[in-house]
């Protein structure tokens, strides 16, 4: 504007007019409340971030106290059973050798005879 007066300016007289002339009811109890609920989000702030360091605290110790998998295993007690039997050597060929496999000419003689029941089967 010319005179150097700001829309904002004009408002802010026109809403502060409008509160001078309104009446509202008094507030006495309001700060006191304001307080008590800003302490109660400040305490839940504080709680949560001490509980989180607590568990974080307690994770960090039980975790450094912690063994290996190997060494459970190795603690673990053995059954008797175990200690107990032998392997006979009669018994280790069979332990020790691969599973049995069919030779490659044999699965090769079984695809042909897929594909020739496949053949006459759309034949039919």
């Amino acid at each position: 504007m010319a005179d150097g007066t700001d829309f904002d300016d004009i408002d802010e007289d026109r809403l502060r007019e409008a509160f001078k002339e309104a009446s509202f009811p008094p507030t006495p109890r309001l700060e006191s409340l304001v307080r008590r609920r800003l302490g109660r989000r400040r305490f839940a702030i504080r709680g949560g971030a001490v509980a989180a360091a607590l568990v974080a605290v307690v994770w960090a110790v039980d975790w450094g106290r912690s063994r290996s998998p190997l060494e459970q295993v190795a603690q673990l007690p053995q059954s008797q059973s175990t200690n107990e039997r032998t392997i006979e050597m009669a018994d280790l060929p069979m332990l020790l050798a691969s599973p049995p496999v069919d030779s490659l000419d044999l699965l090769a003689h079984q695809q042909a005879d897929f594909v020739t029941a496949l053949e006459q089967l759309e034949k039919e």
